[in-house]
């Protein structure tokens, strides 16, 4: 499935704005050899004037030079594919961010740490380095992966005093916030289903907003969401966010 096609318009427009206005902030480098050693240039401007100051890459300025070159290059490769499916930059509205107004901003994202939480050896599912407890959790990666969507897995919130641990928050630049998603894998059950829905609730209270705040997906001892599943709503909960926050 081709998933940023499915994406609106005008969240790729602030997807690409987002790329375009991390460009700017990362230095202008290229990777050469000087005297049979690998350097990186850096153009500066002292004084309005085009200079270019060269590093060993085996230095620290020289390290930290070459991780900006890989990410500019990273993030070119993506410009590439957001202008691949966006139609008319020109004609497509924008995100006001003065209406985005929340507690799941991008300061909060900020001091979210995903735990390293205990999870049974038994257990073998595994993406992107990270251990799950699910292969319904692992589907909900990909799918958010091949939105382009961060992510982190398992992060540690407090509520009245207590921890919860909701299975993914997923940041959204283009917005300047971020939603959970919970998966609960055993409705079926009658205790499994009071005890996550006590938690559920709990959220709810806290100020979390079901479709808005909080995407929760379902399934039973036997069966799991699928894929289109997964994508169709969370393509709806952006598709919200740009009627809420659009220009428009």
């Amino acid at each position: 499935m081709d998933s940023l096609s499915l994406l609106p318009q005008t969240f790729l427009k602030a997807r690409l704005d987002c790329i375009n206005q991390e460009l700017e902030r990362l230095p202008c480098t290229s990777v050469g050899v000087h005297r049979g050693k690998p350097v990186i240039r850096e153009i500066v401007f002292d004084n309005g004037l085009r200079k270019k100051q060269e590093y060993l890459v085996s230095s620290r300025k020289g390290s930290s030079l070459l991780r900006d070159c890989s990410k500019r290059a990273t993030l070119l490769k993506e410009k590439r594919i957001v202008e691949k499916y966006l139609v008319n930059n020109d004609m497509t509205a924008g995100i006001n961010l003065n209406k985005v107004i929340t507690q799941f901003d991008s300061a909060t994202w900020e001091r979210l740490k995903a735990q390293s939480l205990d999870i049974d050896s038994n257990i073998n599912y595994v993406h992107n380095g990270i251990r799950m407890r699910s292969r319904a959790e692992v589907l909900i990666a990909q799918v958010l992966d091949s939105l382009g969507l961060e992510y982190k897995y398992e992060t540690k919130i407090v509520i009245d005093g207590d921890s919860y641990y909701p299975d993914f928050a997923v940041y959204l630049p283009e917005f300047r916030r971020f939603f959970f998603i919970e998966f609960l894998g055993m409705v079926d059950d009658k205790n499994y289903a009071l005890k996550n829905g006590i938690k559920i609730g709990t959220y709810m209270n806290a100020g979390m907003r079901l479709n808005k705040d909080l995407l929760v997906f379902e399934g039973t001892q036997n069966t799991m969401p699928e894929i289109e599943s997964i994508t169709g709503d969370i393509v709806a909960l952006i598709n919200k966010y740009c009627l809420i926050y659009g220009d428009q």
